[in-house]
């Protein structure tokens, strides 16, 4: 698919699924979103696409939720487009995970109120079954992140957002002795 039908399908999806609940579960979606990845492309095109959204999912679990880096995809990348944007599923399966179409459907970012990491750590493990399936050797994946790292990347979140709550620019820091 071409640039423009990719916004056409971010803006199917913004419309519908920002407004109203879907009674489709993340797991479905993301399931359906895989199922679609392999149907449509051919091996190599899915392999491809697979370990791109495998290292993204994987970069959003290990990093802290005020990095927006790596929660921020822009359509229009190039990059983004040939690796995921132009197979079918691809949008999809972002959509699925949390991320949301902004700016006129010209990126996808996924806000910390989104955020679930249980949901993309499933999408995760649902990524690396299908790479699994697409004989991807596991040398060549990323791996699946430990619980110990997750959580850290949810104790940074809470530091600094609790850092930030707390500061007051007109609050003296300097103290006489």
């Amino acid at each position: 698919p071409s640039l423009d039908e990719i916004k056409c399908v971010a803006g199917r999806f913004s419309s519908s699924s920002a407004r109203a609940p879907s009674s489709r579960t993340a797991r479905e979606k993301v399931d359906a979103a895989v199922k679609q990845i392999r149907a449509s492309a051919f091996d190599i095109d899915a392999k491809v696409t697979v370990l791109t959204l495998m290292k993204m999912t994987r970069n959003v679990l290990v990093t802290p939720s005020f990095d927006e880096k790596k929660r921020t995809v822009r359509v229009n990348n190039q990059a983004f487009h040939a690796k995921v944007g132009r197979v079918r599923g691809g949008l999809d399966f972002l959509l699925a995970i949390g991320f949301a179409p902004t700016d006129g459907n010209q990126r996808f970012v996924l806000s910390p109120e989104r955020e679930d990491k249980e949901a993309l750590y499933e999408a995760m493990t649902r990524l690396n079954a299908e790479a699994g399936a697409l004989e991807i050797p596991p040398q060549d994946r990323p791996t699946l992140p430990t619980k110990d790292e997750v959580t850290r990347a949810s104790s940074a979140t809470r530091e600094v957002t609790k850092a930030v709550s707390s500061f007051d620019p007109y609050k003296t820091k300097i103290k006489r002795v």
